[in-house]
């Protein structure tokens, strides 16, 4: 009876580390599948951080050149605006009414107020 008892036990003993290695090998291979998910998910996150970083770097070179366009156009317009300035205080100069009657008696024409007419833009 005792042996009868032995064998009995040793076989539940049997049964049951089964049962625990099968239990066991899902959990690794429970674990196994998770590892994969989380370096899936590491190297898809490690990518998209990259690729933002790519991104931000272009932004930032397209901000940088366009500023530096901006700035070049910015003195072109300045300089520009400087001469028509010059431009025009030249032409009032040489359009004055002093000069045009100095101009007007040094070749010997006179001015005759009757037939002057005022024409205002």
């Amino acid at each position: 009876m005792a042996q009868v008892a032995r064998k009995y036990v040793k076989q539940n003993n049997y049964g049951k580390q089964k049962q625990n290695n099968t239990q066991v090998s899902t959990l690794e291979i429970q674990k196994k599948k998770f590892r994969r998910r989380e370096k899936a998910a590491l190297w898809g996150s490690l990518v998209w951080v990259a690729a933002l970083g790519c991104f931000t770097i272009a932004s930032s070179t397209n901000v940088n050149s366009a500023q530096t366009r901006l700035q070049d156009i910015t003195s072109e317009i300045t300089s520009i605006s400087n001469k028509n300035s010059n431009i025009k205080q030249e032409v009032s100069e040489l359009s004055s009414r002093s000069r045009l009657t100095g101009i007007a008696k040094k070749d010997g024409l006179s001015l005759n107020e009757q037939n002057t007419r005022n024409v205002t833009k």
